[in-house]
């Protein structure tokens, strides 16, 4: 009868071990998973921010802007400008050759005081315009 409720005991004993084990790894990989589930979804949300940045699916001058407003006569600024989405743009008055770019800079050594026009289209034949204004004294 002793030898018996010993067994039983030690059945006892090796069951809670089993299932005690088997939480523990249970609840480990559930972590994991719900760990994975978070970072998908916190990548996901800064691949959307990343996309609502650059304008999204809708064409968007990002930025333009001379890095001198004013200069003097013979000295060069620099023109940059960012666009999203856009099949073709151009600067009114034409400088350098220019064309789509997320972020891209001109050197320009004007004559005379300018106000720069950018024009940005998109395939469907929309326009988005913007200007800066550069002092020459």
């Amino acid at each position: 009868m002793q030898a018996r409720k010993l067994v039983q005991m030690m059945w006892l004993v090796v069951l809670f071990a089993a299932v005690y084990s088997g939480y523990i790894v249970w609840s480990r990989w559930h972590e994991r998973r719900v760990g994975e589930q978070q970072e998908r979804m916190r990548e996901s949300e800064n691949a959307r921010r990343v996309v609502d940045t650059y304008g999204g699916n809708k064409l968007t001058i990002l930025h333009f802007y001379a890095t001198q407003s004013s200069i003097r006569l013979g000295a060069a600024t620099t023109l940059c400008y960012g666009v999203s989405n856009a099949a073709s743009v151009r600067i009114e008055p034409p400088v350098n050759e220019v064309w789509p770019s997320i972020s891209r800079c001109l050197e320009l050594h004007p004559k005379q005081s300018t106000i720069y026009k950018l024009v940005a289209a998109d395939k469907a034949g929309h326009e988005e315009t913007a200007t800066v204004a550069s002092e020459v004294r």
